[in-house]
């Protein structure tokens, strides 16, 4: 396995997942990113989300992107992403058509009928970048809490927008790692409710479909990041990546057929096959690996 260090600075082409130990993955629930297929895929879930609608496959400065190609079209993340309280942080890698169009970056719950839930992240039609959670009873101002940025800030071409909430009226928005500054507010809602439908990229709810984008990788959290660690995700987002570690089987003919696991890491790493590594000591009866080995199968 690579070192920490020495991890991916370029979007993966191939499943990997989060190494839950890094300390940037603290508190995270989801991250996902296009594979170079152009599959959304989730590196918590290992779930690979679905398309609905004319979503197709685009190449951007970020990477292999989803592209949902206008209002009615998105990804449903399959699993509600939702945080246990208003405290939550959520990032996207988004690329903007020319001119850029108002659209829901990202939703950590499809909006319930007529009920705002769970969190959201947009971008809107004057170019702001705009957070929201909703308390589920209903959609009027005193059921969510909008966060919204100077306008003009989202532009066409690649951005990486960001939401860290904190407080009800304690949030932070970003644009490429960097405060956008302190943000207006809207609507009086104090608490949030999670709802039980699936997060998704580019939908809110059957009367606010929102508009056309490729995203290429995103993030959420349960806890609200630094501004340190949301500019460090911003310069390397998949450095909290490691490869999916794998069981790697040697049947071994003599002493009474004894089998012998290996663990290896499974998938491609930038030095090319990582080495095997013995995980369990051959009992002292069975001797040494000598007899010839039947099969060798990769889990």
């Amino acid at each position: 396995m690579p070192h920490r260090s020495q991890r991916w600075r370029t979007q993966p082409a191939v499943p990997l997942r989060v190494d839950l130990d890094h300390p940037l993955a603290r508190g995270i629930i989801e991250f996902g990113y296009t594979l170079g297929s152009g599959v959304p895929y989730s590196a918590i879930s290992g779930l690979k989300p679905s398309r609905v609608g004319a979503v197709d496959t685009a190449q951007t400065p970020h990477g292999t992107a989803v592209n949902t190609n206008g209002t009615g079209n998105y990804i449903d993340l399959g699993r509600n992403l939702s945080a246990s309280s208003v405290v939550a942080t959520g990032i996207v890698r988004t690329t903007l058509p020319d001119p850029p169009v108002a659209s829901i970056a990202f939703t950590t719950a499809l909006q319930s009928g007529a009920n705002y839930v769970g969190h959201f992240l947009q971008i809107s039609s004057a170019g702001a970048i705009q957070g929201y959670y909703g308390n589920g009873g209903g959609v009027g101002a005193a059921n969510y809490k909008r966060a919204s940025s100077p306008t003009g800030l989202v532009v066409a071409g690649p951005n990486t927008i960001a939401f860290v909430c904190r407080a009800a009226t304690d949030w932070s928005l970003y644009k490429d790692g960097v405060s956008t500054g302190t943000p207006s507010y809207l609507g009086s809602a104090t608490s949030h409710a999670a709802g039980t439908a699936n997060g998704t990229i580019n939908f809110r709810s059957a009367v606010a479909l929102y508009g056309s984008q490729s995203a290429s990788s995103w993030a959420f959290f349960n806890r609200a990041l630094t501004d340190a660690e949301i500019f460090a995700l911003d310069q390397a987002p998949f450095q909290i990546l490691e490869p999916i570690r794998r069981r790697v089987f040697v049947a071994v003919s003599g002493a009474g057929g004894t089998t012998y696991t290996y663990t290896a890491d499974g998938g491609a790493t930038s030095g090319g096959v990582s080495p095997l590594a013995l995980s369990a000591a051959p009992p002292a009866s069975g001797g040494a690996i000598a007899a010839g080995v039947a099969a060798l199968v990769l889990g």
